[in-house]
């Protein structure tokens, strides 16, 4: 794993978000930079790595699931990210990435989304609990509910 890929989202935006979404799992964190209490990743009691497992598993019904994968690694959650939505393994996921609309990636993403949220500015992640540098691209929140029927996603911006 790159160093880079243990930054951590900020806990007050987390905050902010599990307010909405109610997270019961964190599909890609470490044992120090989790968010919630079950999480795939590094150290997890229920699974090193996220990719291999069907989050469904660890989901009850209206909880929400929280993804900011390791950006090192996004080739591989994007693989993994289709399937999961084709296949709606999940009730509600939500998925922080780099906002790249020049991608074949972003443009599929909105063709599954039934949100999308772009951040107003580049955000400051964590490395040890304190706050770092920020990525030399700006982020943006997808929101994943396979099971709502939609035409044309919401898409907003958020501070």
């Amino acid at each position: 794993m790159k160093q880079t890929d243990l930054w951590e989202t900020p806990q007050d935006l987390f905050n902010k978000l599990d307010y909405e979404f109610h997270f019961c799992l964190d599909a890609a964190a470490t044992g120090e930079t989790k968010k919630c209490k079950k999480f795939l990743g590094p150290g997890s009691p229920i699974g090193e790595d996220a990719f291999k497992r069907l989050w469904s598993d660890f989901v009850k019904e209206g909880e929400a699931i929280w993804l900011n994968p390791p950006f090192s690694r996004e080739g591989k959650c994007k693989e993994f990210l289709y399937k999961a939505i084709e296949t709606g393994h999940f009730r509600t996921l939500v998925v922080l990435s780099r906002l790249d609309p020049s991608t074949k990636w972003f443009h599929d993403c909105l063709y599954y989304a039934y949100e999308l949220r772009i951040f107003k500015h580049r955000i400051k992640f964590l490395m040890n609990g304190v706050v770092g540098a920020s990525p030399n691209f700006n982020c943006c929140l997808w929101v994943f509910k396979p099971n709502a029927k939609v035409v044309t996603p919401i898409i907003s911006f958020m501070d």
